[in-house]
């Protein structure tokens, strides 16, 4: 296998693991099978206030993605891709996340786990030409932001 090749399967992997529905099987494993009911909902609220910004700053600025703007950059990942690219809503769920973990766990595992998980996504967008950098960062530090902004706050 080339390192192309393994690079596609590995960051498609990726994307496709990090897919908005996956997040909902984690909050239903979360509440239903680990019975760590308050953290699913502190998760879903979490997430769901992330994708409603991300839903509402994508509309406000209606930034082409790369491929569009560029059709040499089409491939078999932008073919499924439609919307807008800022922020990228990948990037901004998994910023979410894992900000989420990071910062409520605060131990090395969530820091190493998060950390290699984050660089990957971020990474998979701008390989597969679906956002430019600036999509990425703005989805990281939103989503980041989110989690701050909530774990911050609750006990308030």
């Amino acid at each position: 296998m080339t390192f192309t090749r393994a690079m596609d399967l590995y960051l498609g992997t990726i994307t496709t693991i990090t897919s908005p529905i996956s997040y909902i099987f984690i909050v239903i494993a979360l509440y239903f099978l680990l019975k760590r009911r308050e953290e699913a909902m502190d998760l879903l609220l979490v997430l769901v206030v992330s994708l409603a910004l991300n839903h509402l700053l994508k509309n406000l600025f209606q930034a082409p993605r790369p491929f569009v703007v560029d059709e040499s950059l089409s491939n078999r990942f932008t073919e499924k891709t439609g919307g807008y690219s800022f922020p990228s809503g990948h990037s901004q769920l998994i910023g979410a996340f894992c900000s989420y973990y990071i910062l409520k766990y605060r131990n090395r595992l969530s820091w190493i786990l998060g950390g290699l998980m984050v660089v990957s996504v971020a990474y998979s967008r701008v390989y597969f030409h679906l956002h430019y950098f600036r999509d990425v960062a703005a989805g990281l530090i939103l989503g980041g932001g989110v989690s701050w902004l909530y774990l911050r706050y609750r006990k308030v």
